[in-house]
């Protein structure tokens, strides 16, 4: 107790350097905390399931390793299951649409729902409170529902049996009711329908040709992954599935700690991480520490030459090496120590602010050994850094050079360590520029067809069946300039097929073939690729006037350059065997996320409107006022089509809503990136307070002999200078390397320009400048009389 009060009063005396260290280090494991909790709670997806080492998801794979189709035909979960002895259970998963349910006087939209096989409770561990959820998915007209699902419809009514209407058309029976969904599960839903009610409405291919669904199997227990991989493969392909005939495709078996994060395959049954991500905001914090401790070293082997005096009287007066020692090791102790207390309590309050910004959820359990032993490493990583390296100088010095002022010996590790300090705040401001280029990029990058004053809403009930009346009521309004039909958003896909074939040089092609070629297939009418002002590179767009059109086909270039036709319009064209004629090429256009390649595209029209377009979305081009437009539209609805609520989305709302998390990530790094800098310049400042203090009476020489302010002034930041300036050098080539590897997660992607670096650079100095150089200015501005009298 004796020893700490001796340490708090070390302290005390030196308030500017303990408040600098305090600061600098506390705000660096403040920032450290919150990475390294998001990281544990990424990595912790799904790990609740009690057969989590035994569960796989089926992708598909070419001779590489390289991705070649996440997605699975409906049939082949059902066969794998019977035919393979170690797959025990096989599912099949696939999204269901934006049902409307209803109960008595609530009625909600439901976006988050999924279509699955009975197996999918006996393979995943989602506690059940009510019923038998793998009995209730035997039935068709059964459906599983989550707590607060059941919360929402049926207040506090036992569910069990209770009825509930999709769509104002058919019913369904709760079956059975479970516990909300783990917030690290991967598989999100509110609800669960039949498969078999799925294969009824067909709301998509089901052939061998159709990768529509996610399918996962469980293992038998010590079960060799690479063999039934083998089997899969083998079973499919005998089966038909024309993706493997040619044999250079096989299945792969992905494990369920794998998926989440796997930014390769968009699981599109919950949220998909990325574990870039991960190496990326771990480097952003271990970079951060580092910062931090280096600041702290820096600052108290500066401190060096006020301390040096006393530490020399001790040596003189009989205090050992290692007593020298182990009293700078517990004096910074002391202060490492208050700081990461003081840090872990901030952690604490600002976790939900960060949730918010992030976007997510997440519980950390810091009484958890995993959890407990980070921090210990954390701790003791910021000890070793911040009190062994200062403790040796200090206790290493002779007494009769501490005497002689050996304080003013260049240390080659405290200028590297300064150096590297600024390479850290240069690398991630470089990173910080470059990523919010790609978002500016990205936001502004133009798509190739129309978002703007474009709303739509999706058909449901029984709207479906009067479009035409519809069409007609809406198009009185003079602030409607357009409508138009799709099967779905533009950013969505409904199907995917290798059902497809067209004739070259007098022969089908794509038919029996062993490597078949896939597309996404879409319904529209003869509006939308005229309303969404998509540009034709070729031929002509669907016309209502040409009776022929219901059975011919648009394509864009992708499609065109993968069938290898070099004048594809006039070309017969296959779809399911409905055959037809290219009639026109659509320029590609960035449909969906920028982050993928533009997919091969075949636009057909709708045969029938009144029965084909169930659940599409109808799009509106308002011209002026959308309010009271929305209003009218609304009515026309409620009108038509009573007892479903209206809902409405605008397009590039939505569009801006594909890039959230890339702006989250850019959020978060820009934070981080300034609090980085400003524990730089804490460290820059101390550093230039001491640096002017033990230069005082050379200022005071200096001026007495003439020297004016601007010289001073050169003199006391020419060192700062030029430690920003070697740190440029060497953070450049890293960041340009590491800035590469980022843009790689995107299919298109901004320039690397000169002026990214240049700039970070700049406001690296600039930075600098600003915080040393008032210091300087005090000093080059004192009296030389004070600074000669100065002690």
């Amino acid at each position: 107790m004796k020893n700490l009060k001796i340490i708090i009063r070390s302290l005390l005396r030196q308030r500017l350097f303990t408040v600098l260290n305090f600061l600098g280090l506390s705000i660096g494991l403040i920032c450290v905390f919150i990475l390294l909790a998001w990281i544990y709670n990424e990595t912790g997806y799904d790990k609740f399931n009690d057969n989590y080492a035994d569960i796989y998801q089926i992708n598909f794979k070419n001779q590489k390793g390289e991705m070649s189709m996440a997605g699975t035909p409906n049939p082949l979960a059902p066969i794998i299951e019977n035919d393979i002895a170690n797959v025990k259970l096989a599912v099949r998963l696939r999204n269901a649409p934006e049902f409307a349910f209803k109960y008595k006087e609530n009625m909600y939209f439901e976006e988050n729902g999924l279509t699955a096989d009975p197996q999918l409770f006996q393979m995943f561990s989602f506690r059940t409170l009510y019923g038998n959820p793998v009995k209730a998915l035997e039935q068709i007209n059964g459906i599983v529902i989550t707590e607060s699902f059941a919360k929402r419809y049926f207040g506090n009514e036992d569910p069990l049996d209770k009825e509930i209407q999709i769509e104002g058309r058919d019913f369904v029976a709760v079956k059975a009711v479970i516990r909300d969904l783990p917030a690290q599960s991967h598989i999100q839903f509110d609800y669960v329908l039949p498969q078999k009610l799925l294969e009824q409405y067909r709301f998509c291919g089901l052939d061998w040709g159709d990768p529509n669904f996610r399918t996962y199997v469980l293992l038998t227990p010590g079960s060799n992954a690479a063999n039934a991989e083998e089997e899969i493969t083998s079973v499919a392909k005998s089966s038909g599935m024309p993706h493997l005939q040619s044999g250079e495709i096989f299945a792969s078996l992905r494990p369920l700690g794998s998926i989440y994060l796997d930014y390769t395959v968009n699981n599109r049954l919950g949220e998909t991480g990325d574990f870039r991500y991960l190496y990326i905001f771990g480097s952003v914090a271990l970079l951060i520490l580092m910062l931090a401790c280096i600041n702290f070293v820096n600052l108290t082997v500066s401190m060096f030459a006020k301390r040096q005096k006393s530490t020399s009287v001790a040596k003189v007066c009989g205090a050992s090496r290692k007593t020298v020692f182990l009293n700078h090791v517990s004096e910074n102790a002391v202060l490492v120590i208050f700081s990461f207390i003081f840090a872990l309590a901030v952690f604490r309050f600002i976790r939900q602010p960060f949730q918010t910004m992030v976007g997510k959820t997440f519980e950390v359990n810091f009484l958890s050994t995993d959890f407990t032993s980070i921090l210990m490493i954390i701790l003791l990583f910021t000890l070793l850094l911040c009190t062994v390296y200062p403790a040796l100088l200090f206790s290493g010095a002779k007494a009769i050079d501490l005497m002689n002022r050996y304080s003013k010996r260049k240390s080659g590790v405290l200028k590297s360590m300064v150096v590297f300090q600024n390479v850290i705040a240069v690398l991630l401001i470089i990173a910080a520029v470059g990523v919010n280029k790609q978002m500016q990029y990205i936001n502004h990058k133009k798509l190739g067809f129309e978002t703007d004053q474009v709303v739509y809403t999706h058909l449901r009930g029984n709207i479906n069946q009067k479009i035409s009346v519809v069409r007609h009521l809406l198009n009185e309004n003079p602030n409607i300039t357009d409508i138009s039909l799709k099967d779905c958003p533009p950013f969505k896909q409904v199907n995917g097929t290798v059902g497809i074939s067209w004739k070259q040089n007098g022969e089908w092609q794509n038919q029996k073939t062993s490597h078949p070629v896939g597309m996404e297939t879409t319904r529209i009418d003869d509006h939308y690729l005229a309303m969404m002002n998509v540009e034709f590179s070729d031929g002509r767009n669907f016309s209502k006037e040409i009776s022929t059109d219901k059975q011919n086909y648009i394509v864009n270039e992708e499609a065109a350059r993968l069938m290898g036709l070099e004048n594809p319009v006039g070309t017969e064209f296959s779809l399911y065997g409905n055959k037809g004629v290219i009639v026109g090429v659509i320029k590609d256009t960035y449909f969906k996320s920028l982050h993928q390649k533009v997919n091969p595209q075949v636009f057909h029209l709708y045969n029938n409107e009144a029965s084909e377009s169930y659940f599409s979305a109808l799009f509106f081009k308002i011209k002026k006022d959308i309010p009271a437009t929305i209003k009218y539209i609304e009515n026309i609805w409620r009108e038509n089509n009573p007892g479903i609520p209206f809902e409405f989305h605008f397009l590039n709302q939505d569009y801006e809503e594909l890039y959230k998390k890339d702006n989250q990530i850019a959020g978060i790094l820009n934070l981080f990136t300034m609090l980085a800098v400003f524990i730089a310049c804490l460290g820059l400042f101390g550093q230039a307070a001491i640096s002017s203090e033990n230069k005082i009476k050379e200022i005071g020489i200096r001026k007495v002999n003439g020297a004016n302010i601007t010289e001073i002034l050169t003199m006391l930041n020419r060192d700062f200078v030029k430690w920003v300036g070697i740190a440029f050098v060497i953070a450049t080539p890293v960041a340009y390397y590491v800035m590469n590897k980022w843009l790689e997660n995107f299919a298109y992607k901004t320039t690397l320009s000169w002026w990214i670096f240049a700039s970070a650079g700049a406001l690296a100095l600039g930075m600098a400048l600003l915080t040393v150089s008032f210091q300087s200015w005090k000093a080059a501005t004192r009296n030389p009389v004070e600074s000669l009298r100065y002690e």
